[in-house]
């Protein structure tokens, strides 16, 4: 089980075998901010319920949890303890250490490590996006200079065709002189 002390920098305790039992974690965060150890006291009430009373050992009473189960009463004393003590830990530690002007230089260095990373991302994305606009713009200049060239080639074309129709109508046109005619007559029957 890892239980976070607190919120803000989600500090936990080091990682031991025996942090799994929470009165372990509470008295070792108990000899931190007080120099010894926590007791927990079992009594039972009147009703029938069992209460565990958490104390310091000079018998300053810091919380108590009530519940039939003498378990889960132990348990729910020893996490409450452990959520006062780290609070009067964070408390200290707030006043005394600058951990949260570091943490909040060091967000505020990352974010505009980030930022000049996106820029530099979107500049190259910027000049990439440029060169292939440039590419396109060439291509489609290649483009319409060989459709421009195609057409005149076309019109050239079809401009011969219709001269060599022209020449075959006006040759086809002209009558045929004498020779010929008695030859093609001669050749029809």
């Amino acid at each position: 089980m890892r239980l976070f002390l607190n919120d803000k920098n989600e500090s936990v305790l080091s990682y031991r075998n025996k942090n799994n039992d929470i009165q372990n974690q509470v008295n070792m965060l108990a000899r931190s901010v007080f120099g010894n150890r926590l007791q927990i006291v079992m009594e039972h009430t009147p009703e029938g319920l069992n209460k565990a009373i958490v104390k310091l050992k000079n018998g300053f009473e810091i919380t108590y949890a009530t519940s039939k189960s003498y378990r889960y009463a132990k348990k729910k004393a020893g996490k409450e303890a452990l959520r006062i003590i780290s609070n009067l830990n964070l408390r200290h530690f707030e006043e005394t250490s600058d951990y949260y002007e570091r943490l909040q230089k060091r967000i505020n260095e990352e974010k505009q490590k980030h930022q000049e990373s996106v820029r530099q991302k979107n500049e190259e994305r910027e000049k990439a996006r440029l060169i292939r606009k440039e590419k396109v713009k060439r291509l489609k200049e290649i483009q319409d200079e060989k459709r421009r060239l195609a057409k005149l080639e076309a019109k050239k074309r079809k401009a011969e065709k219709v001269k060599l129709a022209a020449q075959a109508a006006a040759k086809s046109q002209r009558p045929l002189s004498a020779k010929k005619r008695r030859h093609l007559e001669d050749k029809k029957k």
